[in-house]
């Protein structure tokens, strides 16, 4: 396992920037409708482009998990990072895509990453933010097991409902994800990135819960955290 070790990095998610000094060892309105999960048709078979993982993240959540417990054994999930952007905001070359996993014990600041590659732990990380200023927004925790849409139906979903046009026109387009629940919003909501231009907004946005097409989390912020 690594520990990866950086100081002042820059962390990139959503809205706000946050400044993480590490002490230890890790778009779019929706597209077309609003359908629940269930109304896609189940009888087509939809071809998934390769995101270049082997593993859902709800498969690789365990090892996070459990890595956690160890951590602390308090420590709640707040969020899965954009892989790609994690990558930048740790200095860690790009690598086999993986998932990161954003712990924290509740009142607590201190922030646990860990990275889980094909069912191992490829690194983690302690981080202490130090915020310029007051951000909008603030982080629930995910209680992943109460959710319906794993990232392949977040893919497959995208697909169904608009996205396929998107791949057709941009072939070298790379997949990344998000997942995240802000306070005064009913469930997490999962988006889906093109990372091939880390600047640019979600592709698609679902909530996890009922499979409803929703805009940017971060962007809807009528819930603004004061």
């Amino acid at each position: 396992m690594k520990h990866w070790k950086a100081l002042n990095v820059v962390l990139l998610f959503g809205i706000g920037t946050i400044i993480l000094s590490t002490c230890t060892s890790a778009g779019k309105a929706g597209l077309g409708p609003s359908p629940l999960f269930s109304q896609p048709s189940m009888s087509v078979i939809v071809q998934l482009p390769d995101d270049g993982r082997r593993e859902t993240a709800f498969t690789a959540y365990p090892v996070a998990e459990a890595e956690a417990k160890k951590w602390n054994r308090d420590a709640l999930l707040y969020q899965i990072p954009v892989n790609r952007i994690m990558e930048i905001n740790l200095g860690i070359p790009s690598g086999i895509p993986g998932w990161f996993f954003m712990f924290k014990v509740p009142n607590s600041a201190v922030e646990y990453y860990i990275k889980v590659v094909n069912g191992q732990i490829s690194g983690v990380t302690e981080a202490q933010p130090i915020l310029l200023q007051e951000l909008p927004y603030e982080l629930l925790p995910i209680e992943i097991r109460e959710l319906r849409l794993d990232s392949d139906d977040v893919l497959r979903l995208f697909i169904e409902f608009g996205g396929k046009q998107y791949i057709e026109t941009h072939p070298y387009w790379q997949i990344d994800y998000r997942l995240v629940h802000l306070k005064g919003q009913p469930h997490p909501v999962w988006s889906l990135f093109d990372v091939s231009n880390i600047n640019q907004p979600p592709l698609f946005n679902v909530d996890a819960v009922t499979g409803e097409i929703v805009a940017d989390p971060f962007l809807s912020l009528a819930h603004v955290h004061k």
